[in-house]
């Protein structure tokens, strides 16, 4: 079996990936490497515990107070009910993944507080782990598995999302250890890897592939003072030096 952690800079992290290339493979990212597979209805506040009444009185209230809000169609379903407050950042027992190792990555070292080791975890899937959303319910479900999400809005098309569901949300999804494998980025690497993934076109701008995700992505360019480089002008394009922030940033998945 293949060593289950890595840790390295860029050029490991691309070898990283060369591993796990077969459609099998999902990814997730986050900006601590201590985080547990917990969705976020399943970490209250402090003082507080999970109860599946309080999920479901949540969802219900989300179902009814978003439909004169909503532009165009109507879920079809509580999946689609589920993924659209995912979207909007109303706590469920749902969790992001995607198909593409670049996306969790950036995730990893965009989000968290940049004094810790950033993460992205690889888990290995099948056929028979995929919920046949026609037939099941996602408050019925007797164990965790995944499903493809719905196509409701821009950034779930451009992450490549797909999502596990979790029937007990309050407790840790403990994946079997040979169908898992992780990859941690040090705090003195993560702008290098922000950098690395701007210059080959993965940024905000595309990762949330809206307004907003356009405006971090040109915030993180003044920030920086990376100028635009431009054919026409024949402009440089001079990247800073690598260092930690001196503001840790909390904008996780």
């Amino acid at each position: 079996m293949a060593n289950s952690l890595t840790k390295g800079s860029w050029p490991a992290f691309l070898k990283w990936i060369s591993e796990h290339t077969d459609s099998s493979w999902v990814f997730r990212g986050h900006g601590d490497a201590s985080y547990q597979l917990v969705p976020t209805i399943g970490r209250p506040p402090a003082g507080r515990t999970y109860k599946e009444t309080d999920e479901r009185r949540l969802f219900s209230e989300f179902k009814r107070r978003s439909k004169m809000l909503l532009q165009g169609a109507a879920p079809n379903n509580n999946w689609e009910w589920l993924t659209l407050a995912q979207h909007f950042g109303v706590p469920t027992r749902l969790l992001d993944w995607t198909n593409n190792p670049l996306i969790a990555v950036y995730f990893a070292i965009c989000s968290g507080d940049y004094r810790q080791n950033a993460e992205v975890i690889a888990v290995r899937t099948s056929a028979a782990e995929f919920v046949d959303v026609d037939n099941l319910e996602p408050f019925k479900l007797k164990e965790v598995m995944f499903f493809e999400a719905p196509l409701i809005a821009n950034r779930v098309a451009a992450q490549s999302g797909l999502f596990t569901v979790h029937p007990e949300p309050g407790s840790p999804w403990n994946v079997p250890v040979g169908e898992v494998r992780r990859f941690q980025i040090s705090p003195t690497k993560r702008d290098d890897f922000r950098q690395r993934l701007h210059g080959i076109g993965v940024n905000a701008a595309l990762v949330w592939g809206d307004l907003q995700g356009l405006g971090e992505h040109l915030r993180w360019h003044f920030s920086n003072g990376i100028p635009f480089a431009s054919a026409r002008t024949g402009q440089r394009f001079d990247i800073p030096t690598p260092g930690v922030p001196a503001h840790p940033q909390d904008q996780g998945i």
